[in-house]
């Protein structure tokens, strides 16, 4: 990536640049607004497919993409599986930054007692293992070193709170 964020609003609004997504994905409030405002033109490439972001990914190797939204462990896992990580880059977006939803899953069940004591057992090992070099590892070998630091640093305001300019809410991860 380059030296900062980038701004999805400037990238559709220049017609020779084609970027990806996936038809049934949410990318957070204010991505989707921006996506909102672009769908429909031919530069916006909405995906609806099984592989879906190796799909995508593929696309841009071939040279039909110019880029894909995604998040960056699924950029590297792609890159590093196709032999092609030294070719790729990522770029964090200006208006992603406005949104910590993008760092929040969420798992459902069914309203039933079954389902509550699932997401009480969910919570509970999140709470403990959240915080370990362990659980963390899952997701950290996807990245690259440059963004591990900015990573850990927002992860742990977010879900550990030590605070990054504000306080944290929402759900763990």
């Amino acid at each position: 990536g380059g030296p900062g964020p980038v701004s999805l609003e400037r990238l559709l609004a220049d017609p020779a640049i084609r970027i990806g997504v996936a038809a049934d994905r949410s990318y957070g409030p204010a991505l989707d607004a921006v996506l909102e405002k672009y769908r429909g033109r031919r530069n916006l490439v909405v995906f609806s497919r099984q592989r879906l972001f190796s799909d995508l990914f593929a696309m841009v190797k071939a040279g039909r993409l110019d880029g894909v939204l995604g998040m960056p462990m699924e950029a590297w896992y792609h890159a590093a599986r196709s032999g092609v990580a030294d070719q790729v880059a990522c770029q964090p977006l200006k208006e992603a930054r406005q949104d910590r939803g993008e760092w929040f899953g969420y798992v459902a069940c069914s309203r039933t007692e079954w389902g509550r004591q699932v997401i009480a057992r969910i919570d509970a090992v999140l709470e403990k293992e959240r915080k370990t070099t362990r659980y963390r590892s899952f997701f950290e070998r996807w990245l690259k070193k440059g963004l591990l630091k900015s990573y850990r640093d927002r992860y742990d305001a977010l879900f550990l709170h030590t605070g990054l300019g504000g306080s944290s809410s929402g759900p763990g991860p």
